[in-house]
Formats: structure tokens, C-alpha cells, sequence
């Protein structure tokens, strides 16, 4: 997620031209130097760069910081987009984005050189995909996020898709005003999971909220009652009756969830800073469920779950 991160804070930091031809080299320098501003995060070491047959860039062999005991590496990473040129020399964010990174292995690395040798190893048979396509419509003010996908082991999978309103990038002025003026509107998300939840979230959610529990089994019931309580006490205008039965058969799978979520959202108000300034002024705590109503207001949910 901090890469993706990272990687959406530089679409939004760095407007319109025709596209031409890749400059592989200086778009990975100013991508560096963008970096270099999101605190805590250093530029990727990247192979070779070059040009591919479609006028886009590869590189392989990526390395990304993940923390004194994580390696994080890339087969390899791909673009291509519009005005990366202007992105290149100006730092001017491209007005189209299309990026790959192919063969995501997450290595923990305790420091002993047959352990990490043994993990690389290992890591090989569960690795990651994730690809993202961008796309802004100048006329509508409108950044289309087309897909931000990540392909895990299993066949499970994370996707979105949305349309963010209020998204100037023809100036510099105009960003700065988009800042604080940008909205989601339309949203969808679909998770996959028939093993992803118990391998990559089970463990760090169950230790936050099973702290102290002396019979974790027993709390695990309580927590799921206490879900279901909310789930009823949700307003129809956020959350139907059918959305509500779906969020009721995802708890009931719980702690062991196999199937597919989706959630459709739209937002009359969108979803962005504006939004929040009520709940800023309050000292930015939510201290009950109506007031997480309260803020969202305006927000309909399309809630569907699957099993597999």
C-alpha cells in the first residue's frame, strides 16, 4: 500500500499534449525526484531501463525500501502513458498512466544470509501482480482511475475503479486548487479471497483485536454479534436491506471468509476534503455510529458477497 501510495502521490504531484516518444531515462529521474519528496520513501533501484516496442518503458530486477526487515522486489515494471514527456522535463503529471509491476515477492530478511537465500527461494512460488490504468478527461475535469488491480496467489485479487471529480492539472495553480477541491464519486471494489484474508490479514487484525482475550474463540462470537448489531443499525439510504444480508453473510464466514465482496459506491457530495471538514472541526474523532452516519451522508452502498 505505500507504494501504491507513492505511486498515486506522484500522478497527483507532478498536463495536455499528444504523446511521443518515451524518454525512459529522464522519466525515471524525475520519478526519483518526486520520490524523494514523499517522506519516508526512497526512489526504487531499477535494472536496465529501456524502450519497449509499444513506446512504453521496462525495467527489471526493481528493489523497493520496505523497512529493516522486509525486501520488497519486482520482476519487473512497466509504463506507458500521455505527456510523460512534459512529465519527464517539466514534472507535470502525465494526463494517461498505464503501469505494471510483474512478480512482487514481500521477503522478510532477519539478517542471516541462508535465511534470506532460503526465503527468496520460497517466495517465488506466491508472488504478486499489480497494474494500474489512469486516465484524465480535461474537458470533464475528471480522473478516471480504470483499474488499480492486484493479482495475489490462489487467484485471489484486489480491484478498483472510480471517477474522481475536480481534478484540474493544467497549471500548477490549478492542482494546488484541486488539493482541496477533489471528490470520489463513483466507486467499485471487489475483493476475492479464498485464502488472502487468512494469509496476509488474519494475523495483524486478530492480534489488535483479540489483545487479552483469554478466550480469543469466545470473543471472536461477541465481536461478530456486535458487527451484526451495526450492520442492523445502519440507515437504508447508505446501506439496503439486500447490501445489509450481504455484510451478515460475510460475519458469518468470519474469521475464515471465502468468496467475493464487492461494493458499488456513489456520493452526492463526493467523498474528499470538503466532506470532512465538519468532522475536522469536531477534533476529527468519530465517537459513535451516528456520527459515522452523519459523515456519510449523501453516500450510497451496493454491497454484494459470494461464496466460493
Amino acid at each position: 500500500m505505500r507504494l501504491l501510495g507513492a505511486l498515486i502521490a506522484v500522478f497527483m504531484l507532478a498536463s495536455a499534449a499528444h504523446a511521443q516518444p518515451a524518454n525512459c531515462n529522464a522519466q525515471w529521474s524525475r520519478l526519483n525526484d518526486l520520490l524523494s519528496k514523499v517522506r519516508g520513501f526512497d526512489a526504487p533501484v531499477p535494472g536496465l531501463i529501456r524502450q519497449t516496442a509499444d513506446g512504453g518503458c521496462r525495467t527489471n530486477g526493481v528493489k523497493f525500501p520496505a523497512g529493516d526487515h522486509v525486501q520488497v522486489k519486482a520482476a519487473s515494471l512497466s509504463w506507458s502513458g500521455r505527456d510523460l514527456d512534459r512529465f519527464a522535463s517539466e514534472g507535470f503529471p502525465p494526463t494517461a498512466l498505464t503501469l505494471s509491476l510483474n512478480g512482487i515477492t514481500i521477503v522478510p530478511d532477519i539478517g542471516d544470509p541462508v535465511y534470506s537465500y532460503l526465503q527468496n527461494i520460497q517466495a517465488r512460488g506466491s508472488t504478486f501482480d499489480l497494474a494500474i490504468r489512469l486516465n484524465w478527461v480535461e474537458a470533464e475535469k475528471v480522473l478516471q482511475v480504470s483499474a488499480i488491480r492486484l493479482l495475489m496467489p490462489e487467484d485471489d485479487f484486489i480491484e478498483f475503479s472510480g471517477q474522481i471529480e475536480g481534478i484540474d492539472l493544467t497549471s500548477t495553480s490549478s492542482m494546488q486548487v484541486s488539493v482541496g477541491s477533489f471528490a470520489l464519486t463513483q466507486s467499485v471494489l471487489t475483493v476475492r479471497s479464498k485464502q488472502m484474508f487468512q494469509n496476509y490479514v488474519l494475523l495483524p487484525l486478530g492480534l489488535a483485536v483479540l489483545d487479552g482475550a483469554e478466550n480469543p474463540a469466545a470473543r471472536v462470537t461477541e465481536l461478530k454479534a456486535l458487527a451484526k448489531d451495526a450492520i442492523s443499525e445502519a440507515p437504508d439510504q447508505i446501506l439496503s436491506l439486500r447490501s445489509k444480508s450481504a455484510l451478515d453473510a460475510l460475519v458469518d464466514d468470519m474469521p475464515e471468509p471465502s468468496g467475493i465482496l464487492k461494493i458499488e459506491q456513489s456520493a452526492n457530495p463526493g467523498i474528499g476534503p470538503a466532506r470532512f471538514i465538519p468532522l475536522a472541526l469536531r477534533g476529527g474523532t468519530i465517537e459513535s455510529l451516528d456520527d459515522l452516519w452523519q459523515l456519510l451522508n449523501g453516500v450510497t452502498l451496493a454491497i454484494t458477497y459470494d461464496k466460493i
